[in-house]
């Protein structure tokens, strides 16, 4: 009888066991869903809290502020209550509402750190579908990475805010300040960057002349976008405080040292390779008029 009692508690038991994992996964994916950034529906990579007290991703929910300014979330006008909306940011958000409950609200945006930590905790407690946090997980990679001194991860990161890439917010000034560190780490691809964007005025004053300092530093360290960059603005003629007289004998050398360097960085290449076609069409219209 005793064999007879343990065979018929095994089945109840695993069956008991099988129950709570089902229990532990609905609650997980609960939370999860909870976590979820109510436009992307993705675990925001940059939790904020709204003024409706709900938890986005920065680059989605600014996106929808943006419009908002922009007047494409008009009410249909439906002003009776804009006497109440003087809160200090004017007439400006009158159309700003929220995404989740469409009630009028205004464009605050306060870091969710809290939330931040705990969806780390959750994902490295491996409790999670990996398919629903690969996005997440790839993003908090990289950025402890950089957060912990590597010079590739700040790149990285640098370029996923300047382009607004993986949920990230355009921020000009957030991809100089990390392009920067990694500069100062003697990367150069990295020193190429900061060349690019102290060309441009992109989240740094303008300063071309420190701009060609760095592009020239990061080309002779055998950087390929360095010498991209050269190549290009010499054959635009960026002459305008005498650093890029027009000269394309000068853009072909930097051009040739760029190609098929980039490794698999198949953008950076691409360029090159489009930049090739406009160089060699000029110079062959030349050869033409002459």
């Amino acid at each position: 009888s005793g064999s007879g009692s343990g065979s018929e508690s095994g089945p109840p038991r695993n069956g008991g066991i099988e129950c709570e994992h089902k229990r532990q996964k609905k609650a997980i994916d609960a939370i999860v869903k909870e976590y979820s950034c109510p436009l992307s529906l993705e675990l925001p990579v940059e939790p904020v809290t709204a003024e409706d007290g709900r938890v986005y991703n920065r680059a989605d929910i600014s996106r929808h502020i943006e419009n908002a300014k922009n007047g494409d979330n008009d009410d249909g006008g439906n002003d009776d209550d804009d006497d109440d909306d003087d809160d200090g940011n004017g007439d400006e958000y009158k159309n700003l509402r929220s995404p989740v409950t469409n009630e009028k609200m205004g464009p605050k945006l306060v870091p969710a750190i809290q939330v931040q930590n705990m969806i780390r905790a959750l994902v490295e407690s491996k409790a999670v579908d990996d398919a629903s946090i690969e996005h997440w997980r790839k993003v908090d990679t990289v950025r402890n990475k950089a957060i912990n001194g590597d010079p590739v991860s700040m790149a990285i990161l640098s370029g996923w805010f300047f382009d607004g890439d993986n949920g990230l917010f355009e921020d000009y000034e957030m991809s100089y300040s990390w392009v920067k560190k990694a500069a100062d780490l003697e990367n150069s691809r990295a020193k190429a960057d900061v060349g690019y964007m102290l060309y441009n005025g992109n989240g740094v004053e303008r300063n071309p002349t420190e701009a060609a300092l760095y592009l020239g530093m990061a080309a002779a360290m055998g950087a390929p976008n360095g010498a991209y960059y050269l190549a290009r603005f010499y054959f635009e003629g960026r002459d305008d405080v005498g650093c890029f007289a027009k000269d394309n004998g000068k853009a072909r050398y930097w051009l040739i040292k760029a190609l098929g360097n980039f490794g698999d960085d198949a953008k950076g290449q691409k360029l090159a390779e489009d930049l090739k076609k406009l160089l060699d069409k000029e110079e062959n219209n030349n050869e033409n008029d002459s």
